[in-house]
């Protein structure tokens, strides 16, 4: 039972989020001093005033605003754990509850900013890039230190640890790389391959349109087995936007491509990747997730925008009025971390409306992208990077997601697939050191 002066939306929010969604422990909280006082189980009271026999934080004042104010909270070390909202004389040496939703709800993504060229926001300009606290899942080690706490005060305080989730999700930003793309893409691909004297490539193509080699991109059959190999199922996203510069799939009317959607959902869970062009555009958006319902011919409820290109709150309201349930956008493609200081899935809270919507986000850790050398191999320390996200996870009963492209597993080499065999099998056997695939 928690007490507070003022119960307020962003109050509910942070407390179901930390208690509920993090630590899954039921919760309540009054502003009755009488019904505080009866109540004989684990106690806390979120205010200036101390209770007996209650674990006392002092509230920053940020859950009893509305509406958004330009400020960075104060940031420090205290019993060597990355803190928000710093206070003394209290039990808690923190308001927990602003800090994590002052992350979870991407306050200072609702200000302004240095957006990059697709617009978007940019890793460093995150307080928790600029505070080297990036690759700590911070919300989850501030549920699990606030549970400690509480276990300290209260013997009879217990709960059960959430279990640790992996999920790999792939999205289908071109299913093939020269197949089925049409005579005058074809053609132009040709000319710029003979223009840039890139003759493997001209090779390639000639010998992928005639039949004699599958097309490079067409890696699907293999990522199946793999995840048949690991028992796990992944989730998809295809891009189903009109051709552009940056959306460059063939058509979903396209019987190559609707049997690689239909092939993708009975092998895990299909969603939509909302088109570069379809960005801020509801009806956009609308129509690709009936595209896609017109091919699998049952509802879709899961959705990644296309470049990671996202606006708070303009987003994730569109989203949530086509009858998106779960988006898997959080994260960032330079980066590798937690935009959000979180590896749970948790709602979306509208900063602007303060209201909890119906929408889960699930917050991604790490890309292939992010991976990339300059000559298109994995990077050195990708695997050590990686496989510390993943132990980062792994520590606090996280869920871990991440983020391939069925076009990185192309070409002659083994390279991005036995990589990305070695993540699987580090994320779903924690025991597992040192892995290799084959």
């Amino acid at each position: 039972m928690i007490y507070a002066d003022a119960v307020t939306p962003r109050l509910k929010y942070a407390v179901r989020l930390l208690l509920e969604t993090v630590l899954r422990i039921p919760s309540g909280i009054t502003a009755d001093r009488e019904e505080f006082a009866r109540y004989e189980g684990p106690k806390i009271s979120y205010g200036k005033e101390k209770f007996a026999q209650a674990f006392h934080i002092i509230p920053s004042g940020l859950l009893s605003e509305t509406g958004l104010r330009n400020f960075l909270p104060v940031a420090d070390v205290v019993e060597g754990m990355p803190v928000l909202f710093p206070a003394k004389d209290a039990d808690g040496c923190f308001d927990v509850f602003s800090a994590a939703f002052y992350l979870v709800t991407r306050y200072e993504e609702y200000l302004a900013f240095h957006p990059d060229q697709h617009g978007r926001f940019p890793a460093t300009e995150s307080m928790l890039y600029r505070q080297g606290w990036l690759g700590r899942p911070l919300v989850n080690e501030w549920a699990l230190w606030l549970a400690s706490k509480l276990a300290s005060v209260f013997p009879d305080f217990s709960f059960n640890e959430p279990p640790y989730q992996c999920i790999p999700t792939i999205d289908v930003d071109s299913a093939f790389a020269y197949c089925h793309k049409g005579f005058f893409r074809n053609l132009g691909g040709a000319v710029r391959d003979v223009f840039l004297n890139r003759k493997p490539g001209l090779s390639e193509r000639i010998a992928c349109l005639t039949g004699k080699k599958e097309d490079p991109f067409y890696t699907f059959e293999w990522i199946h087995q793999i995840h048949s190999r690991f028992r796990i199922s992944a989730r998809w996203f295809f891009l189903l936007g009109r051709y552009g510069r940056y959306d460059k799939n063939i058509s979903p009317v396209h019987p190559a491509m609707q049997k690689i959607i239909q092939d993708c959902a009975a092998n895990g869970s299909v969603g939509i990747h909302p088109s570069y062009h379809s960005f801020g555009s509801e009806q956009k958006m609308r129509r690709e997730k009936e595209l896609a319902e017109s091919v699998l011919r049952q509802s879709v409820t899961m959705s990644r925008q296309h470049f990671l290109r996202m606006r708070f709150p303009e987003t994730f309201r569109n989203l949530i009025r086509i009858g998106i349930r779960e988006d898997y956008s959080l994260g960032y493609s330079t980066h590798p971390g937690f935009r959000a200081g979180i590896t749970t899935p948790f709602l979306f809270y509208d900063l602007l409306r303060e209201e909890t919507t119906g929408l889960m986000l699930y917050p991604f850790a790490f890309m292939d992208r992010t991976f990339y050398g300059p000559d298109g191999k994995v990077t050195e320390k990708a695997a050590e990077i990686a496989g510390n996200i993943i132990q980062s996870v792994q520590r606090v009963k996280g869920t871990l997601i991440f983020i391939f492209h069925n076009e990185t597993f192309a070409g002659p080499g083994k390279e991005w697939r036995d990589f990305y065999q070695k993540i699987l099998a580090l994320a779903i056997n924690p025991s597992n050191d040192q892995a290799s695939g084959t």
